[in-house]
């Protein structure tokens, strides 16, 4: 009870943190808007993309869902607070390398935002044959509803550093390197710390809620 206690305390000053340092990038996340409209496009056209290809490479999606299965097992295996942190690390690395390679005129956040909805698809088509829709929401939504948001947020900023980049090269007006910091400070603020709470939330509530389930 105590640990619970505590547990519960440390997700309540995590949110605090998290809501102090959102107010003081708020501006800058408003200019991100119109590119996580596009993020989300694009993400979702990777899905519907990966969904159709269970149909057209039924054999090839099969392969795909072996290879994540043997990916991810070992991790499984380990010590809770092992996998919290495996699972933060590897997002919080690929999130770093979108921002940062987003200077290659936006086209890794591209390819990254369809590839990675390839893979949901494929995932979700795939056991949606072998599970019910509610099912599969409730092992995904707890940590899906932040860290997909963090993704789509991640793949804006270096759509928009992109951008900066174009404008840069044709000599219209802009600030490759303030753009670039700006990004950088709002995922050391902001997407760090929700990655954190995602990490934590697939790890610990997630599982329990399918077991009760």
């Amino acid at each position: 009870m105590v640990n619970k206690y505590m547990n519960n305390n440390k997700i309540k000053s995590l949110m605090e943190k998290i809501e102090n340092n959102f107010f003081s990038q708020k501006s800058y996340f408003y200019s991100l808007l119109p590119y996580i409209l596009i993020s989300g496009i694009i993400f979702s056209l990777g899905i519907i993309i990966g969904y159709c290809l269970i149909e057209i490479f039924p054999s090839e999606s099969e392969k795909l869902i072996s290879l994540f299965k043997q990916t991810y097992e070992p991790i499984l295996k380990m010590p809770k607070f092992s996998q919290i942190l495996f699972i933060f690390l590897k997002n919080g690395i690929t999130s770093f390398s979108i921002i940062i390679t987003g200077i290659f005129f936006g086209i890794i956040p591209i390819v990254s935002l369809i590839s990675n909805g390839e893979v949901l698809g494929i995932l979700f088509g795939f056991n949606l044959s072998k599970y019910n829709l509610f099912y599969l929401l409730l092992g995904i939504l707890p940590h899906g509803i932040i860290e997909i948001p963090c993704f789509l947020i991640t793949s804006a900023i270096g759509l928009k550093i992109g951008r900066n980049f174009i404008k840069k090269i044709f000599g219209k007006e802009g600030n490759l390197k303030e753009e670039l910091n700006s990004g950088l400070i709002f995922f050391l603020k902001i997407i760090i710390l929700f990655l954190f709470l995602a990490a934590v939330l697939e790890v610990l509530v997630s599982p329990e809620l399918l077991r009760i389930y």
